[in-house]
């Protein structure tokens, strides 16, 4: 009877719950949990565990469980493990919030003494373009120059010309073969070598050592290539390019033939190199299409040479010795929309260049290197018209011989006024016409180019555009809206001048060379003063007042001509 009965009671359902929720136990900031699998394990479930994910709120709950011991387990990434006992009652709920506790981070840092001995540290390590490279980089005018943008530091800039390490060309040096090419004039790289002669070429970013020579920035050195006891002979570039005009051929575009040959004259002593380059290319400019075949083209035409014997005197002497010649002409340089073939000039450069060189080895490991080189290289510039240079809002006319003046002009700027001054009444004579015309001809110069920089801007000016879009005339343009703002910095300039040639008049007066009596003059009054002075107190030269306009009046001051 008593086995019956407790078999009832425990078919009876009883109810019992555990209940709580999750929450992450961090200083300062508890929050719940979701997501969270709790778990209830307990002997009366046998081998079974029951599930609970917590909710938005981090609540858990577990219903309809026995009256018995259970144990809750949580395992959270980033949290303790958490473990707890309960005791579930006959149908009584049990409440039990879980606190989790995060996991201690900790990281281990190992630090290691590599130091590099700053003396093994090499300051001008290159960056090296072979031959191999030459042969395979696509290079427009195949010139080795074209290739070296592809190095670290080098950009060609929007002007054409190559800058290394931020710096002008005329700042940077170039040596071939351990020796300088660079145009003594200019600064920039003269020599034009044929592409099979370059061997290595080099470029030093920070070549600190003084071996290099003056820079001050970046360095290329180029080492050409040389016979040896093996024939070897290129022949390329013989194909020339037609040049294309409106679906026909017209001419000849470009033509590149390149030879190269070397070997040895006398095996294991001397040996040869030479290499020999043509280049004609015309590029066209299609924005002037509506002129003549032959005046929208720059034509470039040029004659490359190097030639190289090498004789090894011994095994610690060796004799180099190479020369080179390389002409070229520019038809129509700089041709352009804004400047059309008979504003142009033409450019032919001739130049030549030789070198010995002597590299001597010792049994301690130096390298004596001597070496001796002359160079020549000249060029002319002419115009292809005479008549007058003109700029307009939308073109220039005229010829070359303009910018011609303009340099004419430079060498005016070069001279002090006075000592022009004192050169044009020195062939024309005193008088108050001939100072007037001494005095005007040193300032033509400073107007001219304040005048003439001014136009060039107001000339692309969006006003002196809409103009032009609007159809009006080249005179117009100029008078109605270029004169009006050229004419303000002339204005300040010609005020600025008057005080110069007020001083510039006394001096000549004074001197006996400007205006003469009974015209009264400013220096004259002062040469008067000087004279009177003279005799009875040489000291007192009246002439500070006359050059510098703040000195004490005329025979009152100390001072002296000049």
């Amino acid at each position: 009877m008593l086995n019956l009965l407790a078999a009832l009671i425990f078919l009876i359902p009883q109810g019992g719950s555990i209940k709580g929720k999750v929450v992450a136990d961090i200083p300062d900031q508890r929050r719940p949990l979701p997501g969270v699998v709790v778990v209830l394990s307990s002997e009366r479930l046998r081998d079974q565990k029951l599930q609970s994910v917590t909710d938005a709120d981090g609540v858990f709950e577990f219903n309809g469980l026995l009256a018995g011991d259970y144990t809750v387990t949580v395992e959270y990434s980033g949290f303790k493990k958490f473990e707890q006992k309960l005791s579930v009652q006959i149908e009584a709920t049990v409440e039990q919030n879980i606190l989790l506790q995060p996991v201690p981070l900790s990281e281990q840092v190992t630090v290691t003494d590599n130091r590099t001995d700053p003396v093994r540290t090499e300051s001008t390590t290159p960056s090296t373009i072979t031959t191999q490279n030459l042969r395979d980089a696509p290079l427009i005018d195949q010139k080795f120059q074209d290739a070296l943008p592809l190095l670290p530091g080098v950009v060609r800039g929007p002007d054409g010309n190559l800058n290394i390490k931020g710096t002008r060309p005329s700042q940077s040096g170039i040596l071939v073969s351990s020796l300088n090419v660079t145009d003594p004039v200019t600064g920039a790289p003269a020599i034009e070598l044929p592409l099979e002669a370059v061997d290595t070429v080099q470029v030093h970013s920070n070549p600190y050592s003084s071996e290099y020579g003056k820079f001050t920035g970046a360095v290329t050195t180029i080492e050409t290539r040389s016979g040896s006891n093996d024939w070897r002979y290129l022949v390329t570039g013989v194909l020339p390019r037609p040049r294309w005009r409106d679906g026909s051929i017209f001419g000849i575009g470009a033509v590149t033939p390149r030879i190269a040959v070397g070997g040895p004259i006398k095996k294991d002593k001397l040996f040869f190199f030479q290499s020999l380059e043509y280049r004609f290319v015309r590029t066209n400019v299609e924005s002037l299409e509506r002129l003549n075949e032959r005046q929208r083209d720059i034509q470039r035409e040029s004659f490359d040479s190097f030639s190289r014997l090498d004789y090894v005197i011994n095994e610690n002497n060796r004799l180099t010795s190479s020369f080179s010649i390389f002409p070229q002409k520019f038809d129509f340089f700089n041709l352009n929309t804004f400047n059309p073939a008979d504003t142009t000039a033409n450019f032919h450069q001739r130049g030549w260049f030789l070198a010995l060189n002597e590299q001597a080895t010792f049994k301690s490991g130096a390298l004596l290197q001597s070496s001796f080189s002359v160079k020549q290289f000249d060029g002319d510039i002419f115009g292809n018209s005479e008549a007058p240079y003109q700029i307009t809002p939308d073109r220039n006319f005229g010829g070359w011989f303009d910018l011609l003046f303009q340099r004419v002009l430079d060498v005016l700027m070069a001279f002090p006024l006075i000592i022009l001054a004192l050169a044009v009444v020195a062939v024309f004579g005193t008088g108050v016409f001939n100072v007037i015309v001494a005095i005007t001809i040193p300032l033509i110069p400073r107007c001219g180019r304040v005048v003439r920089a001014s136009a060039l801007a107001v000339r692309e000016v969006p006003y002196v555009d809409a103009a032009r879009a609007l159809g009006f005339s080249h005179a117009r343009i100029v008078l109605r809206h270029m004169v009006p703002n050229v004419i303000a910095p002339f204005l300040i300039l010609l005020s600025a001048f008057v005080g110069q040639a007020i001083l510039a008049e006394a001096s000549l007066s004074y001197l006996g060379l400007g205006v003469q009596e009974p015209v009264p003059a400013w220096g004259l009054m002062l040469q008067g003063g000087a004279e009177e002075y003279a005799s009875t107190a040489p000291w007192i030269a009246p002439g500070s007042s006359s050059v510098d306009g703040t000195g004490p009046p005329a025979g009152t001051g100390k001072g002296s001509v000049s």
